[in-house]
């Protein structure tokens, strides 16, 4: 379903929305296409959402890894 044309006009609409805002029936208005429903924008956007905020997906791994320091600044001079 997700063409590229169709992903484009998705993040358009989900730019032109403040953050708390771009939900799914906000989206599907401003996308104002017929072929699509609001589960259609709403699985879209949480894979959306996981790929511009990959901290958002609740990895501990990752949180961690990107706030831990490089390994060499943690060594002590010797």
């Amino acid at each position: 379903v997700w063409t590229d044309e169709l992903h484009k006009k998705f993040v358009e609409a989900h730019d032109k929305l403040l953050p708390g805002d771009a939900v799914p029936k906000k989206i599907l208005k401003l996308m104002n296409d017929s072929t699509l429903t609001r589960e259609n924008i709403a699985s879209h956007l949480q894979k959306h959402r996981m790929n511009i905020d990959p901290l958002r997906r609740g990895n501990p791994k990752t949180k961690h890894q990107k706030l831990t320091p490089p390994q060499a600044s943690l060594s002590s001079p010797n």
